[in-house]
């Protein structure tokens, strides 16, 4: 079960993708956002938050994603899309205020 905080990274990240004009598939795939982009890119995006600071590496996310996309794709078939993982960090300052950083391709892979 998801923290709190982590619902709120994940509220805040929706809100973001929406905001930049990307379709939401499904707001909660094995930890991961799926969405396709303007540019037709199917993204898993993973959601981190952390108080005080921005969150650090994700450890461990390169076999978290491979395996929430096989499992995507074994569900679904998208068609031959292009894919990729971007990762939302959310860094809490304030019960009511919070930074949030897009960092697009986090695994440096072209699909």
């Amino acid at each position: 079960m998801a923290s709190v905080l982590q619902e709120r990274a994940r509220a805040a990240a929706i809100h973001q993708i929406e905001r930049m004009g990307w379709e939401v598939i499904e707001g909660d795939w094995e930890s991961f956002i799926v969405a396709t982009d303007v540019n037709g890119w199917l993204v898993f995006t993973y959601p981190k938050a952390k108080r005080g600071a921005m969150p650090g590496d994700i450890k461990n996310l390169r076999g978290k994603f491979e395996q929430a996309a096989a499992n995507y794709l074994a569900e679904y078939n998208p068609g031959a899309v292009p894919m990729r993982c971007d990762v939302f960090k959310m860094n809490v300052v304030a019960d009511d205020r919070a930074m949030l950083r897009h960092e697009v391709n986090v695994l440096r892979f072209k699909l």
